[in-house]
């Protein structure tokens, strides 16, 4: 991985913690890690963070899991929000002609 990479990806992670994208209430399930698990491995990076979080093997665990869930859910949540993605529910009223949304 390239220094820009890293770089790119230690931003990602440290706006998952102090940006606006995840709610508090929604951080551990979105992510698989408590705000304070995710500032270890941000501190560690781009090393693995020397103790495991809870319910992980150890920190290699951890920072994967970290990584790929922050790069996924930054690109994909919340879903449905921005007029481009928005879905459009069917109508429930009855219609003689063609249905338009």
């Amino acid at each position: 991985m390239s220094d820009a990479d890293e770089a790119v990806i230690a931003r990602c992670l440290r706006r998952s913690i102090d940006g606006a994208y995840f709610a508090g209430d929604e951080f551990h399930t979105l992510l698989g890690l408590h705000r304070h698990e995710m500032e270890t491995i941000v501190d560690a990076w781009p090393d693995p963070p020397t103790e495991a979080p809870e319910g992980y093997a150890n920190g290699h665990e951890a920072q994967h899991v970290a990584v790929n869930n922050v790069l996924n859910s930054l690109l994909g949540y919340p879903h449905g929000r921005s007029p481009a993605t928005r879905i459009r529910r069917p109508s429930t009223s009855p219609c003689s002609s063609p249905c338009t949304s």
